[in-house]
């Protein structure tokens, strides 16, 4: 099963769906107010963890891995990004602290990215195809690969620049270690892929080293061991990939981000015609606006600026690798929705018509009938639907507040009647005639105002009220956060009359017992030479009874 890179921690995501919302390719399963990602859909793209509200984020760091590499004495070589030239403005600090943490040579990764180009410049002017996609993005790798296999054949077939570096340096370095250092989080699954195992033996990202050593500021500026060129240096920017050469009549598109790259696939059929290189990156901003790249405290405009301006001027790009390499369908059945199984599902969400479905998203799927079909390949639930569940809620709530047999009334910050059921207007004699009018009118209660002033809710006060004959519970309890009263009145009038007569009943038997005591002693006064002590006992036994009468009053 390999292991699980990029996932959510334990959290409560009920009524939050923005990472589902947020997931292009829908690779986010919710299960029991759990989200997971399922990493056979999952692009790595990291946009739901942008989103993510509740921090849940859980992503596998090699950040020990590399210490250990360290503490061992391994020679550590890393091959670094050249997007760095761009989060860092002073990008040799950074690398000083590559240096300062036991890193042994540092490297670009754009010096695999030129020839990268220069593969994808042989190939296409070749013109066997009219469209061509760059494929040095793993995250839009996999979005084909998983999700539109039918477009591999539009991918350039070469590997990709990491993949590339992390071969020059095995076999330049035969027994280091190598690293990439990035803002992007796909690289962490791309090592671990199918064919790809033990050419980068760790990832960390920018955020995994600013996060655990900080500020850079007093570090030593250093120099990489090794620079690109320029066709690798800017690769990070928005359509660097083909910037520095000429490809015949093709026409050059840069697109940007997992949207527009779903969208231009979905309209491949229609642009066939014509003669495309398509630099495509799942980031908008191409790398410069990777995920994992945040605690630099820079945004795009500010790397842009920054990659423009520490450019070097290194223009000759040396040597020939083999750059080769093959996509693969890598796509998984999900189970085709019957029209009748949607309807069943939409049914059960109380969506009978058309009208019915809002397509609000509020679940995360665009529509009503994306999130019927999401239910029904298991990867989302009914109680995701918001509007439904509220409306259910509300049912219930209404129901219970119209037939409760306690009296409720609500009331606002001036003591105004909001709401009142069927139970109190029954006890107080009211109708809706009494919404908007002060609770005084009926009740003469100072109780109201003082919960009102103290915010200190009053809990089972006996209250007698004449004027309605009833014997009530009353409860007073204050609701902070709209400043209003919730009042729930409960008739004890029937157990107040019923405790009355047995208190009668009690008394009515002491008063027998008692005169039965007094005649007893009368007899006794004119027996006791015959019964002696049996009188006493009697007597004894008769107070007995008397005293266990009076305990129970």
């Amino acid at each position: 099963m390999g292991m699980q890179v990029l996932d959510f921690s334990k959290a409560n995501y009920k009524n939050c769906y923005r990472c589902i919302k947020t997931c292009k390719v829908k690779a986010i399963k919710v299960k029991n107010h759990q989200a997971k990602i399922e990493k056979d859909l999952c692009i790595a793209c990291g946009e739901c963890f942008l989103v993510c509200s509740q921090n849940a984020r859980k992503i596998h760091s090699d950040l020990h891995k590399v210490k250990d590499f360290i503490k061992n004495k391994k020679t550590v070589s890393a091959t670094l990004a050249p997007s760095y030239r761009g989060y860092f403005e002073d990008y040799k600090k950074f690398i000083g602290l590559l240096k300062n943490i036991g890193i042994n040579r540092v490297e670009e990764t754009g010096i695999a990215a030129a020839h990268v180009s220069k593969a994808y410049k042989n190939i296409v002017e070749k013109c066997e195809k009219n469209i061509y996609l760059t494929s040095s993005c793993a995250s839009i790798n996999s979005l084909i690969e998983k999700h539109y296999p039918q477009y591999i054949d539009y991918l350039l077939p070469v590997t990709t620049p990491l993949l590339l570096h992390g071969n020059i340096l095995k076999n330049e370095y035969k027994d280091a270690k190598v690293v990439f250092i990035g803002p992007c989080l796909s690289k962490k699954t791309e090592i671990l892929s199918q064919g790809n195992e033990g050419i980068i033996d760790a990832v960390l990202t920018f955020d995994e080293l600013i996060e655990e050593y900080g500020d850079i500021t007093n570090m030593n500026s250093e120099n990489v061991d090794k620079e690109a060129s320029i066709m690798g240096q800017i690769y990070p920017k928005s359509g660097g990939i083909g910037d520095y050469f000429e490809i015949n009549s093709y026409k050059k598109i840069s697109i940007q981000g997992i949207e527009d790259s779903i969208g231009f696939l979905q309209s491949i059929e229609n642009l066939k015609e014509n003669q495309l290189f398509v630099a495509i990156n799942a980031c908008k901003g191409g790398c410069l606006g990777g995920p994992a790249g945040e605690k630099c405290n820079t945004n795009y405009y500010e790397r842009l600026i920054n990659l423009e301006k520490n450019l070097g001027n290194i223009h000759v790009v040396e040597g020939s690798y083999k750059t080769d390499r093959k996509f693969y369908d890598k796509s998984i059945y999900k189970k085709d929705a019957t029209e009748n199984e949607i309807e069943k599902i939409l049914y059960s969400m109380e969506k009978y018509t058309k009208d019915d479905e809002l397509n609000c998203a509020a679940c995360g799927y665009n529509s009503c009938r994306e999130k019927a079909i999401a239910v029904i390949q298991g990867m989302s639930t009914i109680d995701m639907c918001i509007p439904f569940m509220r409306t259910k809620a509300e049912r219930i709530s209404n129901e219970l507040f119209d037939n409760s047999p306690n009296g409720v009334i609500i009331l606002d910050r001036n003591l105004e009647i909001k709401e009142i059921n069927g139970a109190a207007k029954e006890k107080f004699y009211l109708d809706n005639n009494a919404i908007g009018n002060k609770i005084t009118k009926y009740l003469d209660d100072s109780d109201f105002q003082r919960v009102l002033d103290t915010k200190e809710s009053i809990i089972k006060k006996r209250e007698q009220y004449a004027a309605y004959n009833l014997i009530a519970l009353k409860n007073i309890i204050y609701i902070e956060d709209q400043k209003a009263l919730l009042v729930i009145i409960t008739n004890i009038t029937k157990e107040e009359k019923q405790r009355e007569e047995l208190f009668t009943m009690k008394k009515n038997t002491l008063e027998l017992t008692q005169e039965v005591i007094n005649k007893q002693m009368r007899v006794a006064q004119e027996i006791a030479s015959l019964l002696g002590e049996t009188t006493a006992e009697t007597k004894v036994a008769l107070t007995k009874l008397k005293h266990i009468v009076e305990g129970e009053f």
